[in-house]
């Protein structure tokens, strides 16, 4: 009985080389998730940055057919609670001329002119302040060639060409002769 006892013991649970195993595969099995869910939120991601820069982009068309111009840069400094935060970085007659405002840009086109670089003055369009950044926390670049700000130059921005060059990270050409990006 004895000897019963122990045999019946000594089989009673896994041995360590089972284990391992059932170990291994459930690691397996939750890596496996974790990747196909960390590829889905980032598909989610993208997806809803393009979703947004589309919102943008009909803001920015409905502010030039009732302005008749674009608006300046948001300041990409300004904090939530400032007051230049997601508004134009000055009036238009200072966002014109050859200095850049506080937080903003002032450069050369390639194909001359002058562009003005900041953040998207989503107040100015109308748009709420969660569409200041992207999925990932960093703010949309807003570039407007400086012809386009000034309602004497600009009568018809959405059929005029600007002096925007947009490329990719390998340098080639994806749009020319823009107003805005």
């Amino acid at each position: 009985m004895k000897e019963q006892t122990l045999k019946y013991l000594s089989r009673s649970g896994f041995s360590l080389l089972e284990l391992s195993i059932v170990l291994t595969i459930i690691a397996v099995v939750i890596a496996g998730s974790l990747t196909a869910g960390a590829a889905k939120i980032k598909q989610n991601q993208i997806r809803s940055t393009y979703e947004e820069m589309e919102v943008i982009n009909e803001a920015l068309v409905a502010y030039i057919k009732e302005n008749h111009r674009l608006p300046c840069p948001a300041p990409m400094t300004a904090v939530s609670g400032n007051a230049l935060f997601g508004q134009e970085s000055e009036n238009v007659a200072g966002c014109t001329d050859t200095s850049a405002a506080a937080g903003t840009w002032r450069m050369s086109a390639p194909s001359g002119g002058f562009v003005r670089i900041g953040a998207v003055p989503v107040y100015e369009l109308g748009l709420s302040e969660e569409f200041i950044g992207d999925s990932w926390n960093g703010r949309y670049l807003y570039m407007v060639d400086q012809d386009f700000i000034a309602t004497t130059i600009c009568n018809d921005v959405l059929n005029s060409n600007g002096n925007i060059e947009v490329r990719d990270g390998n340098n080639n050409l994806m749009m020319q002769n823009v107003a805005y990006s």
